[in-house]
């Protein structure tokens, strides 16, 4: 038995398993009102089959799936926890609260006006009509190594935003 070559799917290949996947969720959702995990877990036959017909095998099939998955997590952990706080605030009566009182502190006749005048107080704060930096006090400049440090030494991106920090 020879051993196959491994390699990437054509692009035909590839809007195939989409349109197979988007096929099996509209129908599973809008014809048959069944759940979209079982279309997922069908999609994921599709995929399977698909990478071992290109040659791949089944465990590095499995430690592909499992290391994107492990890199995406944090992400869903973090939106887990920001749509339990939110829940959490508007089940508390927090956030009508805030939107009743903010109706009444601000009518909706002089809305834009005080819009207006919000985004000139944010942009004069953050330096951008200064000749600041133009993104809210931090200055990285691509380098995203240290975020807490809002700006670099040489004088550069100082705002009155960035005293307050």
């Amino acid at each position: 038995m020879t051993t196959q070559q491994a390699r990437l799917p054509s692009i035909i290949q590839v809007v195939l398993a989409l349109g197979a996947f988007l096929a099996l969720a509209f129908s599973f959702t809008a014809k048959l009102d069944l759940p979209i995990q079982l279309a997922l877990f069908i999609g994921w036959f599709v995929i399977m089959g698909l990478g071992l017909k290109l040659g791949h095998q089944y465990k590095d099939l499995e430690s592909a799936a499992t290391k994107g998955i492990s890199n995406g997590l944090g992400a869903v952990l973090i939106l887990l926890s920001v749509g339990a706080l939110v829940g959490t605030w508007i089940a508390g009566g927090i956030v009508p609260t805030i939107i009743y009182y903010g109706l009444k502190a601000i009518h909706p006749s002089i809305f834009l006006y005080s819009d207006h005048v919000d985004l000139l107080v944010n942009r004069f704060s953050d330096g951008h009509l200064l000749g600041g930096c133009r993104n809210r006090g931090y200055c990285h400049d691509g380098d995203w190594s240290r975020p807490w440090d809002p700006c670099p030494n040489d004088g550069r991106c100082r705002s009155f935003r960035v005293l307050l920090w």
